[in-house]
């Protein structure tokens, strides 16, 4: 994708831009969906959408994932976007004044289509076999693409910054399986998969088992998600390697960065199915 005229406004260049690093990468297809809805027609009635996810995809979409979508493309999702592209009145998603404007450009046109194109056939190749409804199993995402996926919204990343956060009812694990030894010592875990479908996992430091976040993870009703990079060089993406069952909490220490011994717990992690065998070789060796 190549926008050759270059004689835009700065929240012209910041929309694109927003678009194309946001939905772009065919990761899920409901902003998609919609964004070519009312590029099409103007409007489009949300039970259409729903219909649509069903019938192309395979997609029982949600209240929650339809609400998440929506607010990705309004103003409620990021403070990127300074200008809603759509507008909810009466069960519908209509263009804004704004995008009718932005759209008014042909090249720009031709461009925001570029992007729902292309992203509705990335999905269509990479990601609809085997979609859950909002991940792929074994498939690489970003901290922010996980907390869209999951409805998550920015709080959801905020949450999830220093590796674990729940919210909403769910709790993703982001794990660095090759930490680099120049980091604080405190966050230096020993962390490690004892085969393919169990994982032992540390929290953060300064922690028991009757810490909050701690107890978050450990209630059966959040659901947890767990995913793993190689290292820290390992670019921003994780894989995917499903929803885990905590067990066997033991409270532990780990060495501070003065020789201090700081409190934390160690958990089993345990797959719901094993890590695929290429995958996890490339993470372990």
């Amino acid at each position: 994708l190549k926008l050759t005229h270059h004689n835009l406004g700065k929240e012209e260049e910041l929309t694109l831009d927003y678009l194309s690093s946001t939905i772009l990468n065919g990761k899920r297809p409901h902003e998609l969906e919609i964004l070519k809805n009312v590029i099409s027609h103007g409007y489009v009635d949300l039970s259409i959408v729903k219909n649509e996810l069903a019938d192309k995809y395979g997609i029982d979409c949600g209240e929650d994932s339809l609400q998440c979508a929506i607010d990705v493309l309004d103003t409620d999702y990021s403070k990127r976007l300074n200008s809603p592209l759509i507008e909810i009145r009466d069960g519908r998603a209509y263009c804004t004044q704004y995008l009718k404007d932005l759209l008014s450009r042909d090249c720009i046109k031709e461009y925001v289509l570029d992007i729902v194109d292309c992203g509705l056939e990335i999905f269509d190749r990479k990601y609809k076999e085997g979609f859950d409804g909002s991940l792929k199993l074994f498939e690489r995402y970003s901290r922010k693409d996980v907390c869209r996926l999951l409805n998550l919204g920015t709080e959801g990343i905020s949450n999830t910054i220093y590796g674990y956060g729940t919210y909403r009812g769910k709790c993703p694990i982001f794990v660095t399986y090759n930490k680099d030894e120049n980091i604080s010592k405190s966050i230096q875990y020993k962390e490690e998969f004892t085969d393919r479908q169990h994982f032992s996992w540390m929290t953060r430091s300064n922690r028991n088992i009757r810490s909050n976040d701690v107890a978050c993870v450990l209630d059966s009703n959040v659901e947890k998600y767990f995913f793993v990079q190689k290292g820290d060089d390992d670019s921003s993406d994780f894989y995917y390697l499903g929803k885990v069952t905590p067990q066997d909490p033991r409270e532990t220490t780990i060495e501070g960065n003065k020789g201090e011994a700081l409190p934390i717990v160690n958990i089993k992690l345990v797959l719901k199915q094993p890590v695929d065998e290429g995958i996890y070789e490339y993470l372990t060796n």
